[in-house]
């Protein structure tokens, strides 16, 4: 009975998975900002309903004669209006539930001004998510390509 107890509790307990479906950086002709753009997967493993209470990009990166910095930047939906082939209903929505053994998907976006990188080298690029629970899923990723618009 015990084991069925922890088994349960362990079903319910999961947190949230991330997937990167794709990423870019955009950069927009004529503005001082680049969108960081990530198609993600989200899935709900628990037996429970969860939601997506934060969605934020982490961008370590060195500067000339400066130590490393992390840079925290929140998701921002109406970035897509910056990006012509991307509609609002393509953007995910936080907070944003997600039934039990459900999977969602939608793209995330993080517009960051060009001033903060002039002299820098980014490392590595961290997507966090943040359950209602406050449990975080990551993916990290060191390289991405880079359009225009």
């Amino acid at each position: 009975m015990y084991d069925i107890a922890i088994r349960e509790k362990l079903r319910t307990e999961t947190p949230l998975d991330v997937y990167l479906v794709d990423s870019h950086i955009l950069h927009i002709r004529n503005d001082q900002h680049r969108i960081y753009v990530f198609k993600l997967l989200v899935t709900n493993k628990s037996a429970a309903p969860n939601s997506i209470k934060q969605l934020s990009l982490f961008l370590d990166f060195t500067q000339e004669k400066q130590p490393s910095s992390n840079l925290a930047v929140e998701h921002d939906y109406k970035a897509h209006d910056a990006i012509p082939n991307i509609k609002w209903e393509d953007t995910l929505s936080v907070p944003r539930p997600i039934a039990a053994g459900e999977a969602i998907s939608g793209i995330a976006l993080f517009p960051v001004s060009n001033v903060i990188f002039e002299r820098g080298l980014i490392e590595m690029y961290t997507i966090r998510i943040l359950d209602a629970y406050d449990r975080a899923a990551e993916r990290q990723v060191s390289l991405l390509k880079e359009t225009e618009c």
